[in-house]
């Protein structure tokens, strides 16, 4: 009715003035606090509040009735002026924003960052009163969506008017949640979206920590039943090995549940010093060498000797453990 009586004062007004343009409402939007600091329109809210009033006027099969999947390219065109628009549209957007002038002195105060933890209270407080969904979003900066969580979360129903998620159906959606049914699979199985599933569980007290403990115990016993296969079908492994294999579950076990793993991990080996090269041996052969060497060629130092050598480094690094090789050195006067 309202609308209706809106829409005859509007053709009036252009009869007596048709020269009137449309298509310019930047600066209404502002005035009614859909416009940003940064002078962005803000979309989500304005859409969601032009859907709501054509839903209330329009019958389901009008041809004017936004596409639930396109809502947001229905009204791109009108609020940025680029294309002409069925007058329609333009009605449902100036009835929303002298409906917004008529209702609101002053645009809606921004809440301080440091006041953010207080944001429910204040929605809480502002649905007690009595106020829309779309207007407490308005209020609060926040949008329909987060405002309609509120009100499920504590209880607040009359507000809400469910069509196809009625009470029995939240039910079933938390009964299946608790389970530890992923909400994609409940979103399937029921014929809702993804995000309906979530905002139902987020609203829920104590379901998400249940859901994250729920998460938690499982991946728990999957690594540790891991842990467990690799071992038994390897019992000679080590723990490198296990690391290597089964390197997902090591390091979360690690993390999380570091006793269980030192407690069922194979003992760790000592480490052994294998002395693997006999020095007196080499330093025999190295002396017989060398000595042949110096007879044959005239070498003027030890660096050019052991670049002969193979560049080993023995003769400089390792002089202490080749005696007899240093004594003909100094022989031939190297040293």
């Amino acid at each position: 009715m309202n609308f209706a009586k809106f829409a005859k004062r509007r053709f009036n007004d252009i009869k007596k003035y048709p020269s009137e343009s449309t298509g310019d409402y930047l600066e209404c939007l502002e005035k009614s606090g859909f416009v940003t600091s940064a002078r962005s329109i803000r979309t989500k809210e304005l859409v969601s509040q032009l859907t709501d009033i054509c839903v209330d006027i329009l019958p389901i099969d009008s041809p004017y009735m936004p596409p639930l999947s396109r809502e947001n390219q229905y009204w791109s065109s009108v609020l940025h002026g680029k294309y002409s628009q069925p007058p329609f549209k333009h009605l449902v957007l100036e009835f929303l924003l002298n409906r917004d002038k008529g209702t609101h002195a002053s645009p809606p105060t921004i809440m301080p960052a440091t006041q953010t933890d207080n944001i429910e209270t204040h929605c809480l407080a502002l649905l007690e009163q009595g106020l829309s969904l779309s207007e407490v979003g308005r209020q609060i900066l926040k949008s329909r969506c987060y405002v309609k969580g509120v009100a499920m979360k504590f209880g607040i129903n009359h507000h809400l008017k469910p069509k196809k998620i009625t009470q029995a159906i939240q039910e079933k959606i938390k009964a299946l949640a608790y389970k530890g049914f992923h909400r994609k699979a409940i979103a399937e199985a029921l014929g809702f979206s993804t995000g309906s599933v979530e905002m139902i569980i987020s609203a829920t007290e104590g379901l998400v920590d249940w859901r994250k403990q729920c998460r938690f115990e499982s991946k728990k016993r999957r690594y540790k039943c891991q842990i467990l296969r690799f071992t038994q079908s390897h019992p000679n492994a080590i723990r490198q090995d296990i690391k290597k294999h089964c390197e997902a579950a090591f390091f979360w076990l690690y993390q999380h549940r570091r006793e269980w793993l030192n407690a069922n991990l194979p003992a760790a080996n000592k480490t052994v010093h294998i002395d693997r090269v006999d020095w007196a041996v080499r330093d025999a052969d190295l002396s017989l060498r060398v000595s042949a060497l110096l007879l044959k060629y005239e070498i003027a130092s030890r660096t050019e000797l052991d670049r002969i050598l193979g560049s080993h480094g023995w003769l400089i690094a390792k002089k202490d453990r080749l005696p007899k090789t240093m004594n003909i050195l100094k022989q031939f006067k190297l040293i």
